[in-house]
């Protein structure tokens, strides 16, 4: 619990939370670009009440060159034009809904120094629409919504931008803000971490060149996530180097899945374009535990100590630091 912010308040937002991720697996699973405008257009599929909207995506091929334009329909007919009358925060309400999130996501003003700098915006923002209004009562509301609306697009970008373009893994930022909002559920302690290396990555690319290289980071964040429970944490933390948390894992759990993952890489074939010969790779894994107490930077470093153990011992391995 965050002491400060109502419960129910902070539930709110954790429900956001899993509800953008499940709009951004929608788009994963469907091979749909995580851009704003199909962001937008899954989460109202998903979880609104849009019969119209829902009808006119059921009846895509999604498949077809021109999803892209069919979509685009669908967010300027059934979104855009669509009245949003329940739609009334306030400015005051934003500024509450602001700090709040702030509270949640921010422990280390290092870390998340520009998410602060961010919401400073937006608070200073409304602070001098608020100030400037001259409009009626009427007019005011009106002008309420539709800053209500950008609001909500805003964070929608941000969710974009928060993740990994070729992969769809979540970024660094993403994997911060993913991060300290499952710190807020003591339920999901302990934590397994796993940070997993493709071996000889830059050799592999080398020999098989950057599209085979991107085909492999794809098909590793595939792996991954079918593997994984919906609410872990999947992150591309460097070029071949990802980070997996997994919430309510032991150590020991956690070793045995990344021994999983390992096999099942290592059995993955990709076709090479003009070669009968499939090609393969392997991952090196690092696995610690975060209880919930401490500090989280320092599983990390457990973890990475493990990561370059296993390198030392050959690769394709999974080693532990407790």
């Amino acid at each position: 619990m965050v002491y400060g912010v109502p419960e129910e308040r902070q539930t709110d937002i954790r429900e956001a939370g899993l509800k953008s991720r499940t709009a951004m697996a929608w788009l994963r699973d469907h091979h749909l670009p995580a851009e704003p405008i199909c962001y937008t257009v899954a989460y109202e599929y998903l979880f609104t009440e849009n019969s119209e909207l829902k009808q006119n995506v059921d009846s895509l091929d999604l498949s077809s060159e021109d999803y892209k334009h069919s979509l685009e329909k669908i967010y300027k007919e059934n979104i855009l034009n669509r009245r949003y009358s329940n739609l009334s925060m306030s400015g005051e309400n934003v500024h509450e809904y602001v700090s709040e999130i702030l509270a949640l996501l921010v422990d280390s003003q290092e870390e998340l120094g520009d998410m602060s700098k961010v919401v400073d915006k937006v608070k200073s923002h409304f602070s001098n629409e608020s100030n400037s209004h001259t409009e009626t009562e009427t007019e005011k509301n009106g002008s309420e919504k539709i800053e209500t609306k950008s609001k909500v697009k805003s964070a929608i970008a941000k969710e974009v931008a928060s993740r990994d373009e070729l992969t769809q893994a979540l970024d660094k930022k993403g994997l911060i803000v993913a991060i300290k909002e499952a710190f807020t559920e003591s339920k999901n302690f302990p934590m397994s971490i796993l940070r997993i290396d493709i071996d000889h990555f830059k050799l592999f690319n080398n020999t098989n060149g950057k599209m085979m290289g991107d085909a492999v980071l794809k098909n590793l964040f595939k792996s991954l996530s079918s593997h994984l429970k919906e609410a872990d944490i999947i992150s591309r933390f460097e070029e071949d180097e990802f980070i997996v948390v997994l919430l309510q894992t032991t150590i020991n759990d956690g070793v045995s899945l990344a021994d999983e993952l390992r096999k099942k890489i290592s059995g993955l074939s990709l076709k090479k374009k003009g070669s009968l010969s499939p090609v393969h790779f392997t991952i090196s894994v690092g696995v610690a535990e975060f209880s919930g107490k401490g500090s989280f930077d320092l599983s990390m470093d457990k973890a990475k100590k493990a990561l370059f153990r296993s390198k030392d011992l050959g690769r394709n391995c999974v080693n532990l630091e407790k």
